[in-house]
């Protein structure tokens, strides 16, 4: 998270304390970036302090993407993008939250999540609308996982 707010605000975008609600949730959905207001946590879906810290982390991978990328809310290609970036580096995919999903396997199971998580992030989503989202998710796949931005390799062992 630390990285994150350091990473917004030295391009320009620094998020404040206003920039962060926390509202009780009708869905299953533990939080949300919304780029004209910042991060919404569900805190009636969150479990623990470590679930807290990767709903954060994933959101502001989101707003540090509209920051620095200039994400255009129109473009399915850009979300796909930017959902692929947060499963990747926010621990959504880890081993253990994937076995907690009952999703079993070792090998390509990083891929295999990444590639379901954004693809299911992305077919609610308006601008993809008609959109064949595996196809979307799979054009711009290999150029979102090898961007790690704010990050380093060694944030990420």
């Amino acid at each position: 998270v630390k990285i994150l707010l350091k990473g917004l605000k030295d391009n320009g975008c620094p998020f404040e304390r206003k920039h962060f609600q926390c509202a009780v949730t009708n869905r299953a959905i533990s939080g949300a970036f919304v780029s004209t207001q910042g991060v919404v946590v569900g805190s009636n879906q969150l479990r623990n302090k470590q679930h807290l810290e990767q709903v954060l982390t994933h959101e502001l991978i989101h707003a540090y993407d509209y920051c620095r990328a200039k994400i255009d809310e129109n473009d399915c290609r850009h979300l796909a993008c930017a959902e692929i970036r947060a499963a990747n580096l926010s621990g959504d995919c880890d081993l253990l939250r994937e076995w907690g999903r009952l999703n079993f396997g070792f090998f390509g199971m990083l891929e295999k999540c990444v590639r379901r998580r954004a693809a299911l992030a992305i077919s609610n989503n308006p601008a993809c609308n008609g959109q064949n989202v595996n196809a979307v998710v799979d054009s711009v796949y290999e150029d979102s996982m090898t961007d790690i931005s704010p990050f380093d390799e060694d944030d990420l062992l």
